[in-house]
């Protein structure tokens, strides 16, 4: 996506979040985004944006055939992409409301059962909170050389040396509190039967890139109860289809691109491997 567009941005993360400030300047900055080359349009902090800014950044992006997406902060950012018609949310944060709101499911399942409007996707991303709260209490895994074998040695050991504690680290994105939540928010956008799109959300505290994958897939099934093959589909085809690459990639049929490994052991029963 590139830099993502927000209304509000911390002066160090200047260089990856861009700040909008008026119609004009939405327009201009999704031009550039979009002669840049990226895939898709990712807003931030809908709830703080004019309707005039809006509606340039998703007319532009429109306009340009990028797909436009963005974070799920607050209800009000949900409700207010759902009713815009965007392509789909990141993230299941809800500001640590231990559910969906109802007001967010009706909104949703009205968009939902709309034949005119656009697919809905939705990338939770919910390992990164929870595999970190386990690394507080079993920091083991860190261990695994594999884990970091691909890694240059000196940003290995900045990794390493980072996270040789995390029962004291308190990283303001990861509170024990949102950790509990992300479950039951999960199971309500599954049982809304939108889209569910696998995202790892790798890189962040502890969340290493070589196991954030499969870990997700792990989480969705042993941690929050979901059906295997939902979160298998939902890295696979489903993914593809919602980046518009169903038609090269997501499905073993005939015709389409894939990667296909051999594991030891039965993936339906156990996903971790």
């Amino acid at each position: 996506a590139g830099p993502q567009l927000r209304k509000q941005v911390a002066p160090e993360a200047g260089d990856w979040q861009w700040v909008v400030e008026g119609a004009l300047d939405a327009r201009a900055r999704v031009a550039r985004l979009a002669e840049a080359g990226v895939d898709y349009l990712l807003l931030a902090d809908l709830d703080l944006w004019t309707a005039e800014e809006l509606a340039a950044a998703v007319g532009e992006a429109r306009a340009r055939g990028l797909p436009v997406h963005a974070w799920a902060e607050r209800p009000a950012d949900v409700i207010r992409g759902i009713t815009l018609g965007i392509d789909g949310f990141l993230g299941t944060g809800m500001a640590g409301l231990p559910a969906l709101p109802e007001e967010v499911i009706l909104t949703l399942h009205q968009r939902l059962l709309d034949p005119l409007a656009r697919p809905l996707s939705w990338s939770p991303g919910i390992s990164g909170l929870l595999n970190f709260e386990s690394l507080r209490a079993n920091p083991e895994p860190l261990d695994d050389g594999p884990a970091t074998a691909a890694l240059p040695p000196l940003v290995r050991a900045d990794v390493l040396s980072s996270l040789a504690d995390p029962g004291r680290v308190d990283w303001w994105e990861m509170p024990a509190s949102q950790a509990r939540g992300q479950c039951a928010r999960l199971r309500q956008l599954d049982e809304a039967k939108l889209r569910l799109v696998l995202g790892s959300d790798a890189g962040v505290p502890g969340h290493l890139h070589s196991r954030a994958t499969w870990q997700e897939i792990d989480f969705w099934v042993s941690g929050c109860g979901l059906p295997v093959l939902r979160a298998i589909q939902a890295a696979t085809r489903d993914a593809a289809l919602a980046m518009g690459a169903g038609h090269e990639a997501g499905a073993l049929v005939p015709g389409l691109y894939a990667d296909v490994i051999a594991v030891r052991g039965d993936v339906l029963r156990h996903p971790a491997l």
